[in-house]
């Protein structure tokens, strides 16, 4: 259980905190308050004064989403030796909102890129791999081809005899795929940042 000092149920000098009895009285000795702490934990009312330790018994959070509420306090009462303390909701600071969901669209966009995207080679539809490591592989083996060789290569779906111009088409298919999310990407990160209040923020459409 965790402790507070409050002056006159009002102004909380420490905690909340565990109980330490060392640097509750170090906490008091500073506000030259002669009392010596009790070694063993609980309420406790420091006699010819308006200090006193409670035992924080009770704390009351709303839910709330913190990419657009932050939590605010926390505020105490104080009734049969006990404090409760409770928090109250306030919006979340905007900028904080925006480096969030810039965040978040770019996992998004990582995660998308990465899916893979179909498309037609040969007259089949054929997923390509579209992973970083994925598309180099394609990328090398184009490099590597001249104009008249032809390559088997296995897709999820099917093998295919590819030319280096069939291959190079799988490859612009990807590319344009992967463009197509950077693009997204850039384009919602533009409205985040031009946004001006929360309403704004939640209302953009994030997938």
């Amino acid at each position: 259980m965790k402790y507070i000092l409050v002056e006159n149920q009002q102004i909380v000098h420490l905690g909340p905190m565990f109980w330490r009895e060392r640097i509750f009285q170090s906490e008091l000795d500073e506000l030259e308050i002669e009392y010596t702490v009790s070694p063993n934990e609980g309420y406790t009312s420091i006699p010819n004064t308006t200090f006193e330790i409670f035992p924080v018994t009770t704390s009351v959070m709303p839910e709330h989403d913190g990419l657009y509420q932050q939590a605010v306090g926390p505020f105490y009462t104080y009734a049969n030796n006990e404090a409760t303390e409770t928090y109250t909701l306030a919006p979340q600071d905007i900028e904080y909102t925006k480096s969030k969901l810039t965040e978040i669209v770019s996992n998004k966009r990582y995660t998308k890129e990465i899916a893979g995207v179909t498309t037609s080679v040969q007259n089949t539809n054929v997923t390509v791999d579209t992973s970083r490591d994925g598309r180099n592989i394609f990328v090398q083996k184009y490099l590597l081809m001249q104009d008249t060789d032809t390559v088997q290569w296995k897709f999820p779906e099917c093998w295919l005899t590819l030319s280096k111009a069939d291959l190079g088409n799988v490859i612009a298919a990807g590319a344009s795929y992967i463009q197509s999310q950077f693009d997204w990407e850039a384009n919602v990160s533009s409205q985040i940042w031009a946004a001006n209040t929360s309403d704004q923020l939640q209302a953009l459409s994030l997938e």
